[in-house]
């Protein structure tokens, strides 16, 4: 959190661990619930500093749990129940089949807030990676 204040970042990302694809659910889970726990260390830490040049940084958690849907679910409620500024949705775009990101997305974007912003991290290339969203 200090290195990403310091350096001026306006949105700084919460730790969080990608997992490969494919991975197996115990390992997608227990990855998750280490991200769960990495966030709200990241949120005390954000929440007890200030920020740096004059301007306000704010902190965005992330959603993993690869492509389990009950993970991602679970994943995504947590993320929205910390109230944040804006959310990131993780560890796409690592392998798996286009048709399972694309209905990834579209369970956790009914979860997380409508009125905040949301970063789909890991997309190499905009235009081959939406070009098939619904």
């Amino acid at each position: 959190m200090d290195i990403q204040r310091t350096i001026g970042a306006d949105i700084i990302m919460a730790f969080d661990e990608c997992t490969p694809y494919p991975c197996d659910y115990g390992y997608a889970r227990q990855s998750m619930e280490m991200t769960h726990r990495w966030l709200d260390r990241c949120i005390d830490r954000f929440d007890s500093t200030e920020g740096h040049y004059g301007y306000r940084q704010t902190l965005f958690p992330i959603v993993q749990g690869s492509t389990y849907a009950d993970l991602r679910r679970q994943s995504a409620e947590t993320i929205a129940g910390k109230e944040r500024e804006g959310n990131a949705i993780g560890g796409l775009a690592v392998g798996e089949p286009a048709e399972e990101m694309y209905t990834t997305i579209e369970l956790v974007n009914s979860i997380l807030p409508a009125d905040k912003p949301r970063y789909l991290m890991g997309l190499e290339h905009p235009l081959t990676s939406w070009k098939q969203l619904p």
